[in-house]
């Protein structure tokens, strides 16, 4: 009895750890669903919020509209076709572009020397100029020419009907520099010149129509008047033509226009607005033999205050978007997945090695992850023909990927049983780059060199494969490191699948054949053994078969036999 009573409480103190257990378990759960479903709650929120703003935004805005829709309809379809065609292109809408405009004193060129020759890894003299010195250039200009700018503007715009003027700040260095980075880090040297709108005015109207006199007036004051001289159009940023545009091959895509999302003007179907829009147009200024790139924004009031809550919302909405990108952009820009778009290519190798030589220290099983074929990053590496000698020294030597991560990766071998040194065989050019691949000291005897792979592979086929150096005298240097009794097997040993003996390889991927490479890779008997001139292989390589005549007419040509050879 007394046994009974303590198993049944040995029991219940196990189930009411299990029950414990799977409470923790599902509290856990249920705390990552909550800030799930939190998270959600907020989304779902937003998105509502956004969806009825919307319509009251597209309501209201639909009554504006529909007091002249004619007008909303030229200034969706309004374009301006007066830009000098060398401005038409995305590439030149630069401050470097227009005349006397802010140059860089310094090259890209120039720039890449000065770091090659800079003995501090973690200078970047382009990265430096770029966003340091020539954006400071940059924004010295622009606070130079900002009365001026703001003096031609205002002087313009006075005789405006219905507009508001009013002049901006200079933006700030801190934000110009984030806007280089983040929007144009795709562009070319120097980035920060794609930053067009430092000297910022804005002309505000009442309505629709007004803001279309407004625009034509600016451009045609430009035009026809000496602001000629001193101002230039070199982009016009439409944004109702491009919501138009946009809603209108989506209706045309969808070939649904009475969605509950789509709302239109009443005569002339216009598809109203669902954000904020406004008309912005870059000018060159140029005053005193400088010149610097503006912004002139055009807006109508109204809108610009049915959109206010809108834009809060989006703030918060967004936030998604953000987080899941900030994630994407990141695996994007990770060392691991840099060091796999550079496929062992030299100038994208050094660009690493350069601008991440700690990751190259930190280097981990996900660094580098071995291929199908279980070739880890050196195996791989010793595969790449004309491969750099100091980039792979400077890479392997231990001043980047740590010695001892060297000295495993280069000690395993991949499915076939196949090491690095091997594939440097076939593929290097140099026995000093034989030298970074091998994992033992090659100036002295290592049984390595008498290793044959799964698929019958020993170092003298790989090297026969070899056509980036004299394969005569690597053969020869070869044989100064392999037993004699290995290199009389490893001769007569055919691989796996093509079933080829090293001189039958050497025959079929040299160029230049002697006497003496074919003696070479004869055994000593070969006389007296048929079966080294048989070729056995697997269907797959059923054509070898008929090599077999060419290699008995480049034998009989080279050794000058007098009687035929018997074949089995």
């Amino acid at each position: 009895d007394d046994e009974d009573e303590k198993k049944e409480e040995k029991n219940k103190k196990s189930k009411d750890n299990n029950n414990n257990n799977n409470n923790n378990n599902n509290n856990n759960n249920n705390n990552n669903n909550n800030n799930n479903i939190r998270w959600q709650k907020i989304q779902r929120l937003c998105d509502k919020e956004v969806h009825t703003e919307k319509q009251a935004f597209q309501r209201k805005l639909r009554e504006e509209i529909e007091k002249n829709e004619q007008v909303f309809e030229d200034l969706c379809k309004w374009d301006y076709d007066g830009i000098y065609h060398k401005y038409r292109s995305k590439q030149n809408w630069r401050q470097d572009v227009p005349e006397n405009g802010v140059t860089a004193m310094v090259n890209e060129h120039e720039l890449l020397l000065v770091q090659m020759n800079s003995s501090d890894v973690s200078f970047h003299p382009k990265h430096i100029y770029d966003f340091d010195v020539y954006l400071s250039d940059l924004c010295t200009r622009a606070h130079k020419l900002n009365d001026s700018f703001q003096s031609e503007m205002k002087t313009i715009f006075a005789s405006c009907r219905g507009c508001h003027f009013f002049s901006g700040p200079v933006k700030t260095l801190e934000r110009c520099k984030m806007k280089a980075q983040l929007s144009y880090k795709r562009e070319t040297y120097p980035k920060s010149a794609h930053v067009i709108d430092m000297l910022r005015s804005e002309a505000e109207f009442d309505s629709f129509a007004t803001l279309k006199e407004g625009v034509l007036y600016f451009v045609k004051c430009i035009e026809t008047t000496k602001k000629g001289k001193m101002l230039e159009i070199m982009r016009v940023k439409n944004e109702f033509r491009e919501q138009y545009n946009k809603r209108d091959n989506n209706n045309n895509n969808n070939n649904n226009n009475n969605s509950e999302d789509n709302i239109y003007s009443k005569y002339l179907k216009l598809p109203i607005p669902n954000k904020y829009g406004d008309i912005k147009i870059n000018v060159i200024f140029k005053h005193k033999n400088e010149s610097i790139v503006g912004e002139v924004q055009f807006a109508v009031k109204f809108m610009r205050q049915l959109g206010q809550p809108l834009h809060e919302i989006y703030e918060v909405s967004r936030q998604q978007d953000l987080m899941l990108g900030s994630r994407a952009q990141l695996t994007r820009n990770s060392f691991a997945f840099q060091l796999k778009m550079a496929g062992f290519n030299s100038h994208a190798l050094s660009q690493l090695m350069l601008f991440y030589p700690l990751q190259f220290r930190r280097w981990s099983h996900d660094t580098f992850e071995p291929n199908s074929l279980g070739q880890n990053f050196l195996c791989q590496m010793a595969m790449r023909d004309k491969l750099q000698y100091a980039l792979a020294h400077d890479l392997l030597t231990g001043d980047f990927i740590p010695s001892d991560i060297v000295h495993k990766q280069l000690s395993t071998c991949d499915k076939h049983g196949t090491y690095p040194f091997m594939y440097a065989l076939w593929k290097q050019a140099t026995t000093d780059h034989f030298a970074l691949f091998c994992p033992f000291d090659m100036n002295k005897p290592n049984d390595m060199w008498c290793y044959i792979d799964k698929v019958y592979t020993s170092c003298v086929s790989f090297a026969a494969r070899n056509t980036a150096m004299d394969v005569l005298a690597l053969l020869i240097w070869l044989e100064g490191k392999i037993d004699k009794k290995y290199w009389e097997e490893f001769v007569q040993t055919p691989e796996e699948h093509e079933g080829f003996t090293p001189l039958m390889t050497v025959i079929l991927c040299q160029s230049n054949l002697s006497e003496q490479l074919i003696k070479l890779l004869l055994p000593s008997n070969y006389k007296e053994k048929p079966q080294f001139w048989k070729i056995n292989c697997i269907e797959k390589y059923v054509w070898s078969y008929l090599f077999i005549y060419f290699f008995c007419f480049i034998s009989d040509l080279f050794l000058k036999k007098k009687k035929k050879m018997t074949f089995k």
